[in-house]
């Protein structure tokens, strides 16, 4: 046990030796305030789990995504299987897929299919696009999903729907997000 920065006593979780090492050399981690939820997802990947689908960040022409590929050198710190996928993305617990919209306005129940055929059920699809989607295409897509798929629909900004996804995917939520890549217009 310890105390927090309120000086209340928290008690840590125990984890091995040799992951305390690791983890205390990445700014994710604080001796009074345990490791981050995204480490512990890489360990229980690395004892034989399957591995849980990390969102990284994005860029302007796709998102960074770990636990997609197969380390080649698991003694290698330096390759976390991250790879950069082009465009938008329908992402799973367990498995990251193309997806063909381009803009919020190619955003349709049929579009978004593949999240209701998905197995184990998905509970709550979240739509990350910074765009502003209008509560005109919002509002059927919503009712759409729950009626056809009796999935929840949510919908924020890219940074916040990465964030949310990365937590109920670590707490093994059936969760899938949809990330609108919009294209950027060519430059001159």
């Amino acid at each position: 046990s310890s105390q927090n920065a309120l000086g209340r006593r928290i008690r840590l979780p125990r984890v091995s030796q040799q992951y305390l090492h690791r983890r205390s050399l990445s700014s994710g981690w604080h001796p009074d305030y345990g490791y981050d939820i995204l480490g512990d997802s890489n360990l229980r990947s690395q004892q034989g789990d399957r591995p849980k689908v990390i969102l990284e960040g994005y860029g302007p022409n796709g998102f960074e995504v770990s636990q997609i590929v197969k380390k080649i050198d698991l003694k290698d710190p330096n390759s976390a299987g991250t790879v950069f996928v082009e465009g938008s993305i329908i992402a799973f617990p367990h498995g990251v897929f193309q997806w063909d919209v381009r803009t919020w306005r190619d955003l349709t129940v049929e579009s978004l299919a593949p999240i209701g055929m998905h197995f184990p059920k998905v509970e709550v699809l979240m739509i990350g696009c910074d765009k502003i989607i209008p509560w005109s295409r919002m509002g059927p897509l919503m009712e759409g999903m729950r009626e056809e798929y009796g999935i929840s629909v949510e919908k924020a900004e890219l940074f916040y729907t990465i964030g949310t996804f990365n937590i109920l995917n670590t707490e093994d939520r059936v969760v899938a997000v949809a990330l609108i890549q919009e294209e950027a217009p060519p430059q001159p």
